[in-house]
């Protein structure tokens, strides 16, 4: 792959390329093409490709593969990585060149795995899909890994026909601290023709293309799919649907609206939802609490025990809600976030008396469209 080709269910340049199906020490850069420090060392029986086009972007990344045709365990260690405050999501892609036969696989870091499933009777065809409650995708995602280092290991685990694979076609580890999504006033344009088809990338025209940025990467909202813009010309979009979200047609006229990432576009964060100084939901402490969003945009709990699970109802799209978790004068107590949420801290190992705060974006009505807004803060 070439520096300047996008691709990922993060769409970021300056991929990392290896040709071989055994190495080690190879230097690793970011998406600017600068030097990170750290290092590759991996391990597979042999190499393969799927019989889908070399183009740049998405396929050529998806396309090739390590592979373990002896159906051994393939591994992939990342060393020397530089610390991240709230650690990091690894994206892990996979995509056989299983024909007809579904196969699955299972994809570990440390003590997690996922199984990730390749459905057979159809090759990448352009869209990202996370594999997870035993449905069938294209990549997992290990979140919040504390770590400037781990071991990926892909195990073959079952298949439809006589053949096991666990194929690695690519990873992405993405600080969480730069994965969040905010609204933004910057832009807002509306749909000059309908978007008829769910197949991504997609291109697309808009009534105006006034405040948008004239390059680079950047995500719009159209109704609610998020969609990554890699390309722009003049009115002319074209964008790939973003991690959380479903591909969707839209009709004409539909609003376009920029969102920007934490650390690129100055932010400018709309609160729609229960006014300037509501007061807070205050929610007591059990190990698996329920907050209750259309109380208040903004959630406490004081901690005085673990909490093992959690639950969010009443989330309006479009809404801003702050989590105020507090531990109590023993400290030490873990909090676990609905599964599916985006960039979430990991809450274990603070003082006593300490606080977290953290900031959401809601997307959709259920937890796995809510996205860290900005830095979380730690107050010791």
């Amino acid at each position: 792959m070439g520096s300047t080709e996008v691709a990922g269910a993060i769409p970021l340049s300056n991929w990392n390329q290896i040709t071989a199906a055994s190495g080690s020490g190879f230097a690793l850069l970011d998406s600017t093409g600068s030097s990170t420090g750290a290092t590759l060392t991996w391990s597979a029986a042999d190499n393969w490709q799927s019989p889908i086009p070399d183009s740049p972007g998405n396929y050529r990344m998806m396309k090739g593969y390590l592979d373990d045709g002896d159906a051994s365990n393939t591994t992939v260690t990342v060393a020397g990585l530089p610390a991240s405050p709230y650690g990091y999501n690894v994206y892990v892609y996979f995509d056989g060149d299983n024909s007809t036969e579904t196969r699955s696989a299972t994809y570990s870091i440390g003590s997690t795995s996922i199984v990730g499933i390749d459905a057979g009777g159809g090759d990448f065809a352009g869209n990202f899909l996370q594999a997870a409650n035993n449905n069938a995708g294209n990549y997992v995602v290990f979140r919040s890994l504390a770590v400037t280092g781990f071991t990926l290991t892909a195990a073959p685990l079952a298949s439809s026909g006589s053949t096991l694979r666990a194929p690695v076609n690519g990873i992405q580890i993405i600080p969480v601290a730069y994965q969040p999504i905010v609204f933004s006033n910057h832009a807002g344009t509306t749909l000059a023709a309908a978007i008829t088809t769910t197949t991504r990338p997609v291109t697309f025209t808009v009534a105006s293309a006034a405040g948008l940025p004239a390059s680079g990467i950047f995500p719009v909202i159209i109704d609610n799919e998020i969609l990554w813009i890699t390309t722009i010309s003049g009115t002319s979009l074209t964008g790939s649907n973003a991690e959380g979200t479903t591909a969707a047609t839209h009709a004409i006229g539909a609003n376009v609206t920029e969102i920007v990432t934490a650390g690129s576009r100055s932010q400018v964060q709309i609160d729609t939802n229960n006014g300037v100084g509501a007061a807070p939901n205050v929610v007591s402490y059990s190990a698996t609490p329920t907050f209750d969003l259309s109380l208040s945009r903004s959630q406490q709990i004081t901690l005085s025990g673990n909490v093992t699970s959690s639950s969010f109802t009443n989330i309006t799209p479009g809404q801003r809600v702050t989590f105020l978790i507090i531990q109590d004068s023993t400290g030490g107590r873990t909090f676990t976030w609905p599964a599916g949420i985006h960039g979430a801290p990991v809450i274990t190992g603070l003082p006593a008396n300490s606080a977290a705060l953290v900031a959401f974006m809601c997307y959709s009505t259920a937890a796995s469209g809510m996205y860290v807004d900005g830095t979380p803060s730690i107050n010791q």
